[in-house]
C-alpha cells in the first residue's frame, strides 16, 4: 500500500509561495532598473518622453532653486523652466501645486533632469512599497506574500502610469495609509502630520481634515494644526505670506483650463460631468447631488464610527477620489487600499482581481471619449460605503 506524506502538499504549496515571491521581486525590481536605467542614460537634455509629467514639477523645483519663487505661478516662468523637456517645443505642464510642494520638488530639482526623472522614480517605488508594507497590518495576504502584493500594486496600470509617468499618486496612498496606521496605534498627533502632509494636494488634504474635524478627532488635528502651520511657513518663504491667495487665484484658472485639456481623463463623477455635459444645468446638479450625499455619508461614517480608524480611512479614499473635482486617471491607484480591505473582509480576494484587471480599462478612452474608470470609481466608492456600514468590529 502506497503511503502518502500529509506534509508533501502543505511543503509543495509553501515552495510554490515562495517561488511566486521571488519571480514578482525580480519581475518588479527589473521594471524600476529598466526605467532609471532609461531616464540615466537618456542624458541631461532629455525630453518629456522621458519623466511624463515630470517637467512640470522639476520646473516647479527650478524656480524655487533659482529664487524665484515669488513668480511661481507665472505661465511664461513655467514654461521657461520646462524648454526642451517636452516633445513641443512650445508647450509646457502647468504646475498649479502649493509653493510648499514645489520646495520639496527643489531637492530633486539640483540635479540634472534625467538624474532627477531617477530619484523620483526611485521614490514613489519606495513610498508605495512602505503603503504596502503598512496596509499588510490589516491584510493577510499581504504580510504573506509581499513581494507579490508589491508587484500587483506597482503593475496595477494606473498607479504603474503614475510610476513611471513622473506623478505622485504612491506619495498620496502612503500618507493615506501612515494617517491610518498610525491612528490605529495610538499615535494620533503623529497621524495629523500625515494628514496635513496630503495639503500637497489640497483637493484631498482639505476634505480628509473637514473629516477629521467631523470626527471630533481633536489629538488628531493638533498635529495636523502644527504641521500644517510648518508648511505654511515653507510656502511663505518660497512665494511669500500671502501665497494662499495667489496659489488660489492661479489654480482655479487652470482649472478650466484642465477641463479641456484632461477631461477625458477625469474619473469622478462631477470631474465626468464636466467633460462631457459642461453647460448641462441637470448633469451639473447631478454631479452636485453626488459630492454632498458621499461627503456627508463619508461624514457620518467618521463620526459615529470612531473605532473604526482604518475603515474611516479606506472610505476617506473611495471617497475623495470619487467626488474631488478634477481626479485624472492614475489616483484610481488611491483605491486599492480600500479594494483590498473590502477583498479581505468579504473574504472575496476575485473583487481585487477583477479591479485590478478593470484598472487596464484606462486604455479604452480614446474609444469611449471619457474615461472607464470613472464608472469604477463610483462603483467602488459605493462598495466600500456598504461594506464599511457592515463593519462592527475594528481591523486588528
Amino acid at each position: 500500500m502506497q503511503h502518502t506524506d500529509e506534509t508533501t502538499q502543505p511543503t509543495a504549496a509553501a515552495g510554490l509561495a515562495a517561488r511566486l515571491e521571488r519571480y514578482a521581486a525580480i519581475v518588479s525590481a527589473t521594471l524600476v532598473a529598466v526605467v532609471v536605467v532609461a531616464a540615466v542614460a537618456s542624458g541631461s537634455d532629455a525630453s518629456g518622453q522621458v519623466g511624463g509629467d515630470y517637467p512640470a514639477f522639476y520646473g516647479a523645483g527650478r524656480i524655487v532653486v533659482e529664487g524665484d519663487g515669488a513668480i511661481l505661478y507665472d505661465a511664461a516662468r513655467q514654461a521657461t523652466e520646462q524648454r526642451g523637456l517636452l516633445e513641443d517645443p512650445n508647450g509646457y505642464l502647468y504646475f498649479a501645486y502649493p509653493p510648499f510642494a514645489a520646495a520639496g520638488y527643489a531637492a530633486l530639482a539640483v540635479v540634472p533632469y534625467n538624474w532627477s526623472v531617477a530619484l523620483h522614480t526611485l521614490l514613489m517605488v519606495a513610498a508605495l512599497g512602505l503603503a504596502v508594507r503598512l496596509a499588510s497590518a490589516w491584510v493577510p495576504f499581504i504580510a504573506r506574500h509581499p513581494r507579490v502584493s508589491f508587484a500587483i500594486a506597482l503593475f496595477f496600470y494606473p498607479m504603474l502610469r503614475a510610476v513611471i509617468g513622473g506623478q505622485n499618486t504612491a506619495l498620496t496612498l502612503v500618507l493615506l495609509c501612515a494617517a491610518a496606521r498610525l491612528e490605529q496605534v495610538g499615535r494620533p498627533e503623529l497621524a495629523g502630520v500625515a494628514v496635513a502632509g496630503l495639503l500637497y494636494k489640497p483637493q484631498f488634504g482639505v476634505p480628509l481634515a473637514l473629516l477629521v474635524m467631523a470626527a471630533g478627532r481633536w489629538r488628531v488635528l493638533r498635529g495636523w494644526l502644527a504641521a500644517s502651520v510648518a508648511l505654511y511657513v515653507v510656502g511663505a518663504a518660497v512665494s511669500g505670506w500671502g501665497w494662499p491667495s495667489e496659489w488660489w487665484s492661479n489654480a482655479s484658472s487652470f482649472a478650466d483650463e484642465n477641463v479641456a485639456a484632461n477631461g477625458g481623463l477625469f474619473v469622478s463623477l462631477p470631474g465626468l460631468v464636466s467633460h462631457l455635459a459642461p453647460d448641462s444645468g441637470a448633469a451639473a446638479l447631478a454631479g452636485w447631488v453626488w459630492t454632498i450625499g458621499v461627503g456627508l455619508a463619508a461624514a457620518a461614517f467618521w463620526r459615529w464610527r470612531p473605532h473604526l480608524v482604518v475603515w474611516r480611512h479606506a472610505v476617506a479614499a473611495a471617497a475623495l477620489v470619487a467626488v474631488t473635482p478634477q481626479p485624472l486617471y492614475y489616483e484610481v491607484g488611491l483605491l486599492l487600499f480600500p479594494v483590498a480591505l473590502v477583498a479581505t473582509a468579504t473574504g472575496r480576494g476575485a473583487l481585487l482581481a477583477g479591479f485590478w484587471v478593470l484598472g487596464a480599462a484606462e486604455l479604452l478612452d480614446g474609444i469611449t471619449g471619457f474615461s472607464p474608470l470613472a464608472i469604477v470609481t463610483m462603483a467602488v466608492a459605493c462598495g466600500v460605503a456598504v461594506t464599511a456600514a457592515a463593519r462592527t468590529e475594528a481591523v486588528s
